[in-house]
């Protein structure tokens, strides 16, 4: 599968999400603590997908692990190799 189809998908779907726990907040004046951690515990199945570890060799994947983000003043995030 295309990683940015990928990456797209997995942003679409943590917009949502964030969007329906903001609802539930906003609307209904519940605490966003407790919402935050339904969510999270809510979430968790999706993610726990496998119990095996799964290798990405992807080109793609690969260039954004070792890529640095230059944020100024001699300072960077970076991928630790």
């Amino acid at each position: 599968m295309n990683p940015l189809l990928v990456i797209l998908i997995v942003l679409l779907i943590g917009t949502a999400l964030g969007f329906m726990m903001g609802c539930l907040i906003q609307f209904f004046d519940l605490p966003p603590f407790i919402i935050t951690l339904a969510g999270c515990i809510w979430t968790r199945p999706l993610y726990v997908v496998s119990i095996d570890t799964i290798a990405i060799d992807n080109k793609v994947f690969m260039a954004g692990a070792h890529s640095q983000i230059n944020i100024g003043g001699g300072a960077s995030f970076h991928q630790a190799r």
